[in-house]
């Protein structure tokens, strides 16, 4: 099995610099934190790195105080936001034991959520079928506002370019094909956009092979 921290693309709400490792369960309630008009919250759950987990699980103010300013990278006052997000702390759960199997399954093999990369998740309908894969989704909370009762994971084409390049990548291509045009979302509107993405992926795979066979070349 992966490690927790490679299994997830987000990153710390604390530090913002480490992988999640754990998703951190909070008290509504108590998670409010500012002044009257400039009111705050965590809301309900929150990423945390291994280390900021333990700082806020032990209601380490000072500690989460330090974090935040360092991420943030500004000497605003951090200290409500800190204590509230320690009162708040009600348990956490490993990113491992969270995911579906199927995720946890997939990410040695270089899958990623397609939702953690863009909300274009009709692109999975247009992508090279080998890489793209279907799992159960097993997150009550996802299943109970999610359009499908399965996960969607892609993976790069390409040995040596990460799958969120290849993403940015494909969404620059296809705002500059006009892609993106304002009105209703028609059955022939998805069928171009999905043909802009198969045309991505054609043109790419020709200039990473000829870039491939090119280093190739010069190595031997």
């Amino acid at each position: 099995m992966a490690p927790p921290q490679l299994l997830t693309r987000r990153r710390c709400s604390v530090c913002g610099a480490a992988p999640t490792a754990w998703l951190a369960h909070l008290d509504a309630d108590r998670s409010w934190f500012g002044v009257p008009g400039d009111r705050r919250s965590w809301g309900t759950r929150v990423d945390l790195c291994d280390e900021c987990r333990a700082l806020v699980e032990a209601g380490d103010v000072e500690a989460v105080v330090a974090r935040l300013a360092a991420r943030d990278g500004d000497d605003g006052d951090r200290t409500p936001a800190a204590a509230a997000l320690c009162a708040a702390f009600v348990s956490a759960v490993a990113v491992a034991d969270w995911l579906p199997p199927g995720v946890v399954a997939a990410v040695p093999d270089g899958f990623v959520e397609l939702g953690e990369l863009t909300g274009w998740l009709d692109l999975a309908n247009a992508w090279p079928a080998e890489h793209v894969r279907r799992v159960p989704e097993t997150r009550e909370d996802h299943l109970r506002y999610a359009d499908s009762d399965e996960v969607v994971l892609v993976r790069s084409p390409w040995p040596g370019v990460d799958v969120g390049d290849v993403v940015s990548y494909l969404i620059s291509w296809a705002d500059q094909h006009e892609a993106f045009v304002s009105g209703d979302v028609t059955p022939e509107r998805r069928e171009r956009e999905r043909a802009i993405v198969r045309d991505f992926f054609v043109a790419f795979d020709a200039a990473f092979r000829e870039e491939w066979d090119r280093h190739l070349r010069d190595w031997m």
